[in-house]
């Protein structure tokens, strides 16, 4: 293969692997916005009090970790759950991608073409 074809396809991974982290962010804020609605915890959620370096509050972070750990599913809202379940499923095929994506650039520069 020439370089030229070699050097775009990383660069078309990444354009794609940036779209879907974007679906993937605007599924979790979605997620945090309902949990904090059922919960009548909406003033915590947009709550400046406890923001960590990459701007989110501790009730981001909770529902982060509550995704990470799997441990949403006694919400009580079924969709909810289902919303929980997509965001962590993407997150996981994201992590995939990530390291298809690493792999693919190891291989061009192998290639030579970097």
């Amino acid at each position: 293969m020439s370089c030229t074809i070699l050097n775009t396809s990383w660069i078309v991974a990444l354009i794609i692997l940036l779209v879907f982290s974007l679906s993937i962010y605007f599924k979790f804020v979605r997620f945090c916005e309902e949990s904090a609605k059922l919960q009548g915890r909406e003033a915590e959620y947009h709550s400046p009090v406890a923001v960590d370096d990459t701007g989110n509050n501790a009730f981001i972070q909770e529902q982060f970790e509550l995704l990470k750990r799997g441990a949403f599913e006694n919400i009580g809202d079924e969709a909810l759950v289902t919303l929980g379940w997509q965001v962590r499923r993407r997150i996981g095929f994201q992590v995939i991608g990530v390291l298809a994506l690493i792999g693919l650039i190891v291989w061009v520069q192998s290639r030579g073409c970097l």
